[in-house]
């Protein structure tokens, strides 16, 4: 299977420091391929996004510095593994340009980060209805201007219900 897609995003932050100079709309386009292997349970997908983030209130020297235009590309792998667990492991990587000179970094430098994010889930039935699922979300930010570097790990334990 093929999906076109097409989203907007508003944001729109209700407190100081970032009311209202962080206000924006997104916009992405994106495509993704779907690829069964074999079994309708093994399935490969990838896919490309691009997006494009722009302020609301363009004079506002915080908000030119969040203006970005991303490039996304992502690949992954949904499989039920020995009959017991389904599990889901994805990696993503992502390129963001921002459009304007940031006002944190010397010499009107404007801001190029690259993300790379691993996902990795999984979930057993219990029952019919129940199933215990656990998540891990690695990400690694890489940017030129250091103050938005960043490394995060998130791991989630937890129960689903099906109603």
């Amino acid at each position: 299977a093929t999906q076109l897609y097409y989203t907007v995003r508003g944001r729109d932050f209700f407190r100081k420091p970032y009311d209202p100079a962080r206000d924006a709309v997104d916009h992405a386009f994106g495509l993704r391929q779907f690829l069964v292997l074999g079994d309708v349970e093994r399935v490969l997908s990838f896919g490309y996004q691009f997006d494009s983030e722009g302020s609301l209130t363009h004079g506002s020297v915080i908000a030119r510095d969040f203006d970005y235009n991303a490039h996304q590309l992502d690949v992954g792998l949904t499989a039920t593994l020995f009959g017991l667990v389904r599990g889901q492991v994805a990696y993503l990587f992502r390129l963001e340009d921002y459009r304007f000179p940031n006002s944190r970094a010397i010499d009107g430098v404007r801001r190029h980060d690259n993300e790379h994010q691993i996902a990795v889930a999984l979930e057993h039935d219990l029952t019919s209805a129940l199933a215990l699922t656990c998540d891990f979300v690695g990400v690694i930010n890489n940017s030129n201007i250091p103050n938005f570097a960043y490394d995060r790990d998130i791991v989630s334990v937890g129960v689903r219900v099906q109603f």
